[in-house]
């Protein structure tokens, strides 16, 4: 299989790191949620967290061990 398409197994610090990660988009998703009305803009700006997110998770399990 293609190295970028394996799985990659993280170690437990990883694990740690990535779930501070995603705690803290899940609390900034809360407060568009109750703050920011439903409209293409907030759209936008929820979709470009979720790729902030992605790209911070995918980093951490990609670092050197």
């Amino acid at each position: 299989m293609n190295d970028r398409a394996k799985f990659l197994k993280v170690t437990e610090e990883q694990q740690n790191r990535m779930d501070v990660v995603r705690s803290s988009f899940s609390k900034m998703y809360d407060v568009i949620d109750i703050n920011c009305k439903n409209n293409r803009e907030t759209l936008l700006g929820i979709e470009r967290l979720e790729e902030a997110q992605y790209w911070l998770i995918k980093g951490i399990s990609r670092e050197e061990k």
